[in-house]
């Protein structure tokens, strides 16, 4: 039985290596393929004339700029490029962004492993770059870079970055930057161990850390947050039951955290329930400090009228 379903796997890994050997396959080009840059953006902001001069400005005005609302849209885009016998050197996507997320082809940590398929298709040394505001901030923006470059840059090899805070441009005179002039950075060798090395470009005192060691710091700084905002909570005479993390929640954080910052690296080798399980830990952290910030002390509340008073008692 154990042999059976080891062929079984071996199958669909050779048939999975076939098809993208078959996607960038040289021989639909006998001519050879041209080295390209693309910049994908998304309809709302290209639609509008002031964005889209900045589409122009931060992609570079002799770029083919190609609109993408979903990751569908730009797999669309891929296909028909490599059918062109192109390939991509330089890739960007300009428009919005949140952390960890850039809004044209909506593309996070889980939604790139959908492009897996076209890693072939990029250049040796490829850039990938997401300028939206704040993609590159934090444990997640981390993710997203890194997912981007196993995804995509895992044949030839290349590099990601994204702005860590809010970005602005001039258009038609300079492209979109990150406004505190940092940019966090991932150049990825897939033929190194480890195959990831990051960077905090511009103005950095430090490289940043690697992937493990920002999210480990994060998770670390949100758990005091978290306990700090709490106290002030439980001083100010609020109800506490709204927060959805209890003490036993708490205590899987901190072994998360304490996962994250020891040897061997956590996130490299962690399956999609652990990636799932650390974005889900911050935002719930949060989202909790948030309600704690908010949380109004009873004696701080609006009193009640005495018609409301006597409507708590009617049957």
């Amino acid at each position: 039985m154990k042999s059976s379903m080891l062929i079984f796997l071996y199958i669909i890994f050779s048939a999975k290596n076939l098809i993208a050997t078959d996607l960038c396959s040289t021989k639909a080009c006998p001519q050879g393929k041209e080295p390209i840059s693309i910049c994908f953006s998304e309809p709302e902001y290209y639609s509008n004339l002031m964005t889209r001069t900045d589409v122009f400005t931060s992609c570079g005005y002799f770029t083919k700029i190609i609109i993408a609302k979903t990751t569908a849209d730009i797999s669309k885009a891929l296909d028909e490029l490599i059918a062109d016998c192109k390939t991509i050197k330089e890739l960007r996507f300009t428009g919005h962004g949140i952390e960890g997320n850039q809004v044209a082809g909506d593309l996070n940590y889980q939604t790139v492993q959908n492009l897996e398929k076209y890693a072939c298709a990029f250049d040796r040394k490829a850039e990938i770059e997401y300028m939206g505001c704040n993609v590159g901030k934090g444990c997640v923006g981390d993710m997203l870079l890194y997912q981007t470059a196993k995804n995509l840059l895992s044949v030839s090899g290349g590099s990601v970055k994204a702005a860590t805070t809010y970005s602005i441009g001039i258009p038609p005179i300079l492209p979109t930057v990150s406004i505190n002039g940092k940019h966090r950075k991932l150049i990825y060798d897939p033929k190194k161990t480890p195959s990831d090395n990051w960077k905090l470009t511009g103005l950095a005192i430090s490289d940043g850390g690697s992937i493990n060691e920002r999210c480990s710091n994060e998770m670390d700084e949100l758990i005091e947050e978290f306990k700090s905002a709490k106290g002030e909570a439980i001083e100010k005479g609020c109800d506490l039951n709204y927060s959805p993390i209890n003490r036993e929640r708490l205590s899987e954080y901190k072994s998360l955290q304490r996962r994250l910052s020891v040897q061997p690296p956590y996130l490299q080798s962690a399956d999609s329930e652990g990636w799932k399980s650390l974005v889900s830990s911050i935002d719930s952290l949060k989202y909790s400090i948030r309600l704690f910030e908010m949380c109004e002390a009873p004696m701080n509340r609006p009193s009640k009228t005495k018609a409301e008073e006597g409507a708590d008692g009617a049957k």
